[in-house]
């Protein structure tokens, strides 16, 4: 008896430990969660190398909405410019406080793709590495100047 109550303690203890772990959100519902908070970039990786985040990324506040509409909301995010005077020299730095981007998840729920995301020639697709209810990594690529390859991934977390 002794025995058997033992056994039944070990079982449901390691069914404890895997319901209380962390789950990835069915691939049919990751829309639905990226609609449903707020976000924070809070990681970044790239080429395996962590990439201390700056102070324009720490602000920036990223919403998915429903209409498939998206936006970089900040104080002043990293994407702020200089305008270019007549002459072609750099006037005055335009504090940029809101990105409009375009988004969606593909059909087979693997991949976020984006369109203008910050300028009208960024397009970037995303790979979900993970989704839970409140963070989720995804995994990108994007050619340097030079033409070399960056593998990126990056963490966000829900408010």
């Amino acid at each position: 008896m002794k025995h058997i109550l033992l056994t039944s303690l070990v079982v449901l203890s390691i069914f404890g430990a895997v319901i209380g772990c962390k789950t990835a959100i069915p691939t049919t519902n990751r829309d639905f969660i990226m609609e449903a908070h707020q976000w924070k970039l809070v990681d970044s990786m790239v080429n395996g190398v962590d990439i201390p985040l700056r102070d324009c990324d720490k602000n920036a506040i990223y919403n998915f909405y429903a209409t498939e509409q998206g936006t970089i909301s900040g104080t002043v995010l990293c994407d702020s410019q200089y305008l270019v005077s007549a002459d072609g020299q750099p006037d005055s730095l335009v504090a940029i406080s809101l990105v409009n981007f375009h988004w969606y998840v593909d059909n087979d729920q693997r991949y976020v793709e984006i369109t203008n995301y910050g300028n009208p020639n960024y397009n970037p697709v995303w790979e979900f590495m993970y989704l839970y209810e409140t963070e989720f990594r995804i995994k990108g690529e994007t050619h340097g100047k030079d033409g070399t390859l960056y593998t990126y991934y990056k963490t966000f977390r829900a408010l």
